[in-house]
């Protein structure tokens, strides 16, 4: 898993749109990974495995601090895998839990318990 800034690092190719995170990645795979997971902060997150390219899009939120989205989408959705064995519907619940998170101050602290993200969810 990797952000669009340390794809950009660890390629050394751009990623300012949606093609070049697509190039990118498809670059690193070639590398040796079989699954990776790039997200995109508003512009949602990329999932690729060989050929496959899975989208998915971010809940629109007005933001107040990023900081620590992508420790909550990656919490979020190493959670959701483990339970339910669902890569893409993790990827989509993490993305929600991220957005929710940036709506907050701070990091820790803005992340909602079960009963919080669902009203978060149920906004959304």
């Amino acid at each position: 898993m990797s952000n669009e800034t340390e794809l950009e690092i660890l390629t050394g190719l751009p990623v300012a749109s949606d093609e070049e995170v697509i190039a990118a990645g498809r670059s690193l795979l070639k590398r040796g990974p079989k699954n990776m997971i790039i997200t995109l902060g508003s512009r949602g997150s990329v999932w690729m495995s060989g050929d496959t390219v899975h989208r998915v899009a971010a809940t629109p939120v007005r933001a107040v601090d990023t900081s620590g989205a992508g420790d909550a989408f990656i919490g979020c959705f190493a959670h959701l895998l483990i339970k339910t064995g669902d890569i893409a519907a993790a990827m989509t619940q993490a993305s929600a839990y991220a957005a929710c998170s940036v709506t907050g101050r701070g990091t820790q602290r803005a992340y909602p318990d079960a009963e919080g993200f669902q009203r978060f969810l149920n906004l959304h």
